[in-house]
């Protein structure tokens, strides 16, 4: 990739949304991606482990939202996405 828009641009060009992750020690980086990226779950410094009490889901072609257990199913109808965030 040349630059961050161009891998932004591949990782929302695809049909399939569960999950994706980024490496930085840019915060503003870091957040905008979480917030242009089309997944579920998002990992900033992160592996792709997810916590058992946060929704694990994606959106487009990746099943059909977020499933939880515990107070985040309350929104189980709405879009939500889950940033890990290690700075």
């Amino acid at each position: 990739m040349e630059n961050k828009e161009e891998a932004l641009e591949v990782a929302n060009d695809v049909e399939y949304g569960l999950a994706a992750s980024i490496f930085t020690d840019k915060v503003s980086s870091a957040y905008q991606f979480a917030d242009e990226v089309e997944v579920g779950m998002v990992h900033i410094n992160h592996g792709t482990a997810s916590a058992a009490h946060a929704p694990f889901g994606g959106v487009k072609q990746s099943g059909a939202g977020a499933f939880s257990i515990g107070s985040s199913n309350v929104e189980f109808f709405t879009e939500m996405k889950v940033i890990y965030f290690e700075y």
